[in-house]
């Protein structure tokens, strides 16, 4: 983790870089996986401009996540809409506390398969004590390398629409399992 001491001209950019190792990720809801990968190695960069109330950049760089599965179950749009909504303010910011600001994604995978239930209605039957036991049917979609990329342009005050553009780059694609 890098902290600056010092303030340059253009602000200053903390940084920190993290490496992960048998990473599992999972929700509270009732089909709980939801990522599983090998290693991620992360690096976050904030840039903070030295004029006040100017843009920020924020870079989320995910250079490389090895062997990830993704479990993918449509509620999850729903749940983490939820938990951004639990982070996001209640209160829309006035016009002197609005600070302009960008998020980038950078995600690259490795070895990647994605994981979607394809029973009638995307059900998952979770009663049973495994899920292997269940008459459950998944798809699973293999590919090499998986490249997402995606900004969140916060840089106008109160818009009545913000544009998202994400950009996937898949190579390698293997096999095709159910």
């Amino acid at each position: 983790m890098q902290i600056p001491w010092t303030v340059t001209p253009q602000g200053f950019t903390t940084q920190i870089v993290a490496d992960l190792y048998k990473v599992e990720c999972q929700t509270s809801m009732d089909y709980r996986p939801f990522l599983e990968a090998d290693e991620v190695h992360a690096i976050f960069q904030f840039q903070y401009p030295r004029v006040w109330h100017h843009r920020q950049s924020w870079e989320c760089d995910f250079f490389s996540v090895s062997r990830p599965t993704v479990h993918f179950v449509f509620d999850l749009i729903a749940f983490l809409t939820d938990l951004l909504d639990d982070w996001s303010p209640v209160i829309q910011p006035d016009l002197l506390t609005f600070v302009p600001y960008v998020w980038r994604f950078d995600f690259k995978f490795t070895d990647a398969l994605i994981v979607l239930p394809v029973s009638q209605h995307n059900w998952v039957d979770c009663i049973q004590n495994r899920i292997e036991n269940s008459e459950t049917v998944f798809f699973g979609l293999h590919c090499e390398m998986l490249d997402v990329h995606f900004e969140l342009p916060w840089t106008n005050y109160q818009p009545a629409t913000t544009e998202v553009r994400f950009d996937f780059n898949v190579s390698d694609t293997k096999n095709i399992t159910i």
